[in-house]
Parts: structure tokens; C-alpha cells; sequence
């Protein structure tokens, strides 16, 4: 390959990752505007909020009162991945009580996943009804953006 075309090569790549770059932030912004509201988790519920390069999401899955078990998910714009990462799930009561708190995920650094990482949590229990569940991702001990919650109604 000639010089000129290394160059050329380059120039590529990172015109390449603005536009990954616009992209992500575009959905980043549609998906925070959509997710403003705190969704109930009668059936399944959803929500997002900004993290760094991207976003975190928390997909409850469950019926009525009931939480089967909690995706947390972090999508970040970034070739440098997602590395070192682990997530909280908490259930508050609506009298502000802790009723179900759990951290877990890989913690191993040099195990980097590029794009997107998904966690899942098992609940598998019944909550009061207007109790609120959070999640929270980490990388490298560090939360990624807020707190993310939806709250679970009849």
C-alpha cells in the first residue's frame, strides 16, 4: 500500500467514527427524551439515561407486582469498549425501605466487550405496589451515568 493511500486509510477511519460518534449521540438524545418519565412495570418497563459516550438502560421483566428479573445494559460509542464492569439492581419501597439490592457482573479487567454489555439480574420476587427499582452500571468501579428506575404498580 502506497503512503498516500495510509493516509487516505486513516482520514477513513475517522470520519468513520465521528459519524458512529453523531449517530449514538442522535440516539442517545431520542431515548432520553422518550425515557424521561418513569415507565411502570405492570408488564415489562424501560428506561434510559446519558452516560459517558452513550447510554445505560434498565429492562425490567415481570407481571403485576411481580419482577422476574432485570436486564442492565450499557451502549457506549467508543473502540476503547467497556471494560471491567458490573451493575446494581435496587428495590425500594414506596416508604423508601431497601426490600432487594444486588450488585454482580464481570469485574475481570482486560475483558473489554466494544458497543454494548449486558448484565442480567434475577429478582424473581413480589414488591409492594409504587415500590421503585434502580439500576446502576459501573466500569471499573466507576458509575456510568445516573441511576435509572422504573416503578412497579398493579
Amino acid at each position: 500500500m502506497s503512503l498516500s493511500m495510509r493516509k487516505f486509510g486513516a482520514r477513513l477511519t475517522r470520519t468513520t467514527r465521528a459519524a458512529i460518534a453523531t449517530i449514538a449521540a442522535a440516539a442517545v438524545a431520542t431515548t432520553a427524551a422518550l425515557g424521561a418519565a418513569v415507565p411502570d412495570a405492570s408488564a415489562d418497563a424501560n428506561s434510559c439515561a446519558f452516560a459517558p459516550l452513550g447510554y445505560t438502560c434498565n429492562n425490567t421483566y415481570g407481571r403485576g407486582l411481580h419482577v422476574d428479573q432485570v436486564d442492565v445494559v450499557r451502549s457506549k460509542a467508543s473502540w476503547d469498549g467497556i471494560c471491567a464492569y458490573s451493575a446494581s439492581v435496587e428495590v425500594r419501597g414506596p416508604d423508601g425501605a431497601m426490600l432487594f439490592s444486588e450488585r454482580t457482573g464481570i469485574v475481570r479487567d482486560g475483558e473489554c466487550v466494544v458497543g454494548r454489555a449486558y448484565i442480567t439480574i434475577p429478582v424473581n420476587r413480589d414488591f409492594p405496589a409504587n415500590s421503585k427499582l434502580s439500576t446502576r452500571f459501573f466500569e471499573k468501579d466507576e458509575q456510568q451515568g445516573g441511576a435509572v428506575f422504573v416503578g412497579i404498580t398493579p
